[in-house]
């Protein structure tokens, strides 16, 4: 087991067991709830680093502050991209130990089984869902498969409620997929009309779009026209308190600088504000 010391008033103790499925955790005896959050998005679309920078940012209240201690970055997921510096040269950037859930290969559809994340929170703990993406380049066929084991995952006997859907999207995205709305319209089948109250909208890759959603706004809301017009007829209204936007750029810029790449000269002060944008929408 991996005990990973984190700032004791923002997340307590957090010790990680990498199963099959689970992180698991030593969770504290003044537990007294767990809320289970189920995160699904189509491939891309940024989940791994997503949950990566939700356990930093519960960690560190600055990037600053998190590059003092890139020796102690969290890397949940191990993830892997290439980045150019200041002088253009290409870099692999690479953070996590190797997982055979995760597919690193570019081009390829990361996440390959449901595994869940939990995060001590004072008297509750944080059940963070991740799933494979919806639009697997294997092509539809595996979509049902993804969306099969997903229903079988929050299936599981000591999952008794589902509190939350994170529902993740690009921002400026000029298109949602076919799969995107057939896995969408399966899994709303599947669950109790009611749960579409407990749906939220992340926004990712948002910087560009002053944390907005941008043009998938117009897309999405369209999208959910059509899902309230025809069977199951679920309605899920576009309310501002759904939406989230965030930018984990920050995240891949801490990586960047715990492996020394020189970036442009003021980059830190860039992705210093999506860091502080992001604790705060967390």
């Amino acid at each position: 087991m991996t005990v990973v010391s984190v700032r004791q008033s923002r997340i307590q103790r957090l010790a990680i067991k990498n199963n099959n499925r689970h992180i698991l955790l030593q969770v504290p005896a003044a537990v007294q709830k767990t809320i289970n959050i189920l995160m699904v998005g189509e491939t891309g679309v940024g989940k791994t680093t997503f949950i990566n920078n939700f356990a930093n940012c519960l960690t560190y209240e600055t990037l600053e502050e998190a590059m003092r201690h890139n020796h102690k970055i969290l890397a949940l997921i191990p993830c892997s991209f290439t980045q150019a510096d200041r002088f253009h040269e290409r870099h692999v950037v690479t953070i996590g130990e190797v997982d055979a859930n995760e597919n690193n290969e570019v081009g390829q559809s990361a996440t390959q089984i449901c595994k869940s994340y939990l995060f001590p929170f004072g008297e509750l703990v944080i059940r963070i869902m991740d799933t494979p993406g919806i639009g697997d380049v294997r092509g539809i066929e595996q979509d049902k498969i993804n969306l099969e084991n997903i229903l079988a995952f929050i299936s599981q006997p000591h999952l008794k409620e589902l509190h939350g859907i994170c529902i993740l999207l690009k921002s400026n995205d000029s298109r949602l997929t076919v799969n995107f709305n057939y896995c969408l319209k399966e899994l709303l089948c599947h669950l109790q009309k009611d749960a579409a109250r407990n749906i939220m909208f992340v926004f990712t890759n948002t910087r560009g779009t002053s944390y907005l959603p941008g043009e998938t706004y117009a897309i999405l809301k369209k999208r959910l026209d059509e899902i309230r017009a025809v069977p199951p007829h679920v309605d899920i209204s576009l309310d501002r308190d759904r939406i989230f936007c965030f930018d984990s750029e920050a995240f891949r810029y801490l990586m960047i600088h715990k492996q020394g790449i020189q970036m442009q000269p003021g980059s830190a002060r860039i992705f210093s504000k999506s860091w502080k944008i992001s604790v705060q929408v967390f």
